[in-house]
């Protein structure tokens, strides 16, 4: 009798924690964590190799590198990470939802934006057919605070390579202004070659 209370009891907690998680990934705006861990994971893998442009202020430089390790991947994204501030359980309820067609293409826009005062202001994302079938992301960001104001046009491009949706293209363009300094613009682009 005690094993049977006990066995209960364990699948009710089990149960209840499987619907919890189930929960919280419905209620994200958009999954960007499992997109950017999956996207991580796949780079390592495949040894992707990254071209990367970095014009700061007029001053243009390009390197090209293998990268096969998960944690210089995450170190190379991390600049994305704030996309994922709009599934906040603060931040959810603010931002507003429309769906277009892109005019330049076949897919279909996803926009999630908000007036208020919070670090993401936009994010479109691109996909084809399907919500889960992701082309594009881009997200407009800005900061404002008593030591500078900043502001960043995100971009990520996916295409189909070997079965997989990849990560193929990013860009950063944006700039910085010190209260007490000067101001810097800088555009970042990168392409991904996965052999």
């Amino acid at each position: 009798m005690r094993g049977t209370f006990f066995f209960s009891i364990v699948c009710i907690f089990l149960f209840t924690s499987c619907a919890k998680d189930k929960q919280v990934v419905s209620n994200q705006l958009l999954p960007f964590d499992s997109v950017w861990n999956a996207q991580v994971k796949s780079l390592t893998e495949a040894k992707a190799e990254l071209t990367k442009e970095v014009r700061m202020n007029g001053v243009t430089q390009s390197t090209t590198s293998l990268i096969g390790d998960s944690l210089a991947w995450a170190n190379e994204l991390e600049i994305f990470q704030p996309i994922a501030s709009i599934n906040k359980p603060g931040n959810r309820s603010y931002y507003q939802e429309t769906i277009l067609d892109d005019e330049s293409s076949n897919l279909t826009i996803r926009r999630l934006f908000t007036d208020e005062a919070l670090m993401v202001k936009e994010v479109r994302i691109y996909y084809l057919e399907s919500p889960n079938n992701i082309r594009k992301i881009e997200a407009l960001t800005s900061e404002h605070n008593s030591l500078y104001t900043s502001a960043r046009n995100l971009s990520l491009n996916f295409s189909e390579v070997n079965n997989k949706t990849l990560l193929t293209s990013y860009s950063v363009e944006g700039g910085q202004h010190m209260v007490l300094g000067d101001s810097v613009q800088f555009d970042i682009h990168s392409t991904i070659r996965i052999k």
